[in-house]
């Protein structure tokens, strides 16, 4: 089964701090080359929150990554060198700890990943999740003339009974668009059967894991 693990960052806003990452990011990323078992790694900011606009300055970001299995991601994290390392480097970037959020499928995540913007949508798995995403993605791709990506798993280890739906969108704009259709709205709401419902859009750009 592959493993798509979620990353959700908060950057430290210092101004120094973030021209630093910047300069730095691109040599940051390079302990992710050549990791066995990594299929995809992307990374952005978050541009919407519950369809609500997100500032460029929030320092609100996410990470996503493929895995071909759960027995990879354990081999790199937490003890591997490269991850020491990596981990070493960003800390004093971030605010607070980040910690992996683990999802199982048998199908990848990795186009849903590399759209122009990825929506991330969380919640408890219920009896009738799967059953609401189906209708979600057939709503969806009746109302575009360009089908979006999808992509949905089920919660692993600390992440067990939770439901992972993304939505890889061509455009803002289109993503903007569907907050207008009152029936997919709906049917968002419906997928957390009243529970909680974690729901942001993601301007994620592919970095090079291949050496």
């Amino acid at each position: 089964m592959v493993v798509t693990e979620l990353l959700f960052v908060s950057y430290n806003l210092d101004p120094k701090l973030q021209e630093e990452l910047k300069q730095k990011a691109p040599e940051l990323f390079t302990h992710f080359l050549g990791v066995n078992g990594l299929q995809s790694l992307s990374r952005g900011k978050i541009v919407a929150d519950n369809g609500t606009s997100v500032d460029s300055g929030s320092g609100r970001s996410a990470l996503v990554l493929e895995w071909d299995n759960k027995s990879s991601f354990h081999d790199f994290f937490p003890n591997s060198p490269a991850f020491q390392a990596f981990a070493g480097t960003m800390k004093p970037f971030v605010s607070s700890p980040v910690l992996p959020e683990l999802y199982e499928s048998p199908d990848s995540s990795t186009s849903g990943a590399s759209a122009n913007i990825t929506q991330i949508i969380k919640v408890a798995q219920g009896s009738n999740t799967e059953k609401v995403w189906g209708q979600i993605t057939k709503t969806i791709s009746q109302s575009q003339t360009e089908t979006p990506h999808f992509f949905h798993g089920s919660g692993i280890e600390e992440q067990q009974g939770n439901f992972l739906g993304l939505i890889g969108w061509p455009s803002l704009k289109s993503y903007e668009e569907s907050r207008k259709h009152a029936t997919l709205v709906k049917l968002i709401d419906e997928l957390s059967a009243g529970g909680k419902l974690y729901d942001v859009a993601v301007d994620l750009a592919s970095i090079p894991i291949s050496k």
